[in-house]
């Protein structure tokens, strides 16, 4: 499966928004390798973000577009250009348990994504004797 690509307007967002050490900052966040950040050959934040573009496409890491874009938007929730990031970078292997809030969505085994917009009301229980909405009391 080829890996998705940062676009020309994403490449410039994160451009305007994360510079030097924040642009650094923000791909530790995401998990982007540490041998992929670029370290030299550029010369401006456009052009820093475009080399990192580069290896999201060359599948630096897994889901790397969607990694990026929901640490940017975690950390600018109101900032529109970042509000497309569809699944969190966070990688739930089975087994293993975690807490998912204010999160657009979840990667789910190796290479299924199970989108899912969680707004902080609780979710009904499942089965195992928890109680469903609607379901009769307890007898």
């Amino acid at each position: 499966m080829a890996e998705e690509q940062l676009t020309d307007e994403e490449i410039l967002a994160l451009a305007d928004t994360f510079q030097g050490s924040a642009a650094r900052t923000l791909l530790s966040r995401a998990g982007f390798p540490a041998w992929a950040i670029p370290e030299r050959d550029y010369g401006n934040s456009l052009e820093f973000w475009s080399k990192v573009a580069e290896q999201v496409a060359r599948g630096a890491m897994e889901n790397g577009r969607r990694a990026l874009l929901a640490a940017a938007h975690r950390q600018f929730p109101y900032n529109e250009r970042f509000a497309v990031a569809p699944a969190s970078s966070r990688t739930v292997r089975s087994g293993q348990a975690t807490a998912i809030t204010d999160s657009q969505g979840v990667v789910v085994g190796e290479h299924n994504i199970q989108v899912n917009v969680f707004t902080g009301r609780p979710e009904p229980a499942g089965p195992a004797g928890r109680e469903h909405p609607g379901a009769p009391g307890p007898a």
